[in-house]
């Protein structure tokens, strides 16, 4: 007997069944195509597992495009900066040219997120010490965002 939640997994021998979890799965959210194949070769074998991914792909139910608009759109609006969000596209094995399209339309906004993000941890207020804006920065650089961005607060404290 199977039961769920307990890392036990079910072997289903057709595609029809591996289809059906597929879209379970991606009703709930976008996958990569890198991840639902990982997750199908728990399941079956390498080539049944291309099958489906393919099916996917055709109904246009599997899309890296779509996955990597979504992943980018929430990591935005999480605060996160755009290598940290590079690098978890190209943790999914999304393509260059994809990561490029998607992450286009944000180039403009990173100054004036990264200000935003700034201040709602720090506030307004700007640091009387070389420690305070090191923090600051130290602080941006970790969520991911480049020395283009953080520039702006080296130029206010050291001139």
């Amino acid at each position: 007997m199977t039961r769920r939640g307990l890392g036990v997994r079910r072997s289903p021998d057709d595609a029809a069944a591996l289809l059906e979890q597929s879209c379970t799965w991606l009703s709930r959210r976008e996958y990569s195509v890198h991840e639902i194949r990982r997750k199908l070769q728990d399941r079956a074998s390498p080539g049944l597992c291309d099958q489906v991914v393919q099916s996917l792909l055709d109904q246009g139910a599997l899309s890296d495009d779509r996955f990597a608009e979504s992943l980018c759109r929430s990591r935005y609006n999480a605060g996160k900066g755009p290598l940290r969000i590079l690098v978890e596209l190209k943790r999914h094995h999304i393509a260059v040219q994809t990561i490029e399209r998607v992450m286009e339309p944000y180039e403009s906004l990173w100054r004036e997120r990264v200000e935003e993000i700034r201040t709602r941890k720090f506030g307004s207020g700007i640091p009387a010490d070389p420690g305070g804006w090191m923090k600051q920065i130290r602080f941006l650089k970790q969520r991911g965002f480049r020395d283009s961005e953080t520039e702006q607060y080296r130029r206010l404290f050291y001139g």
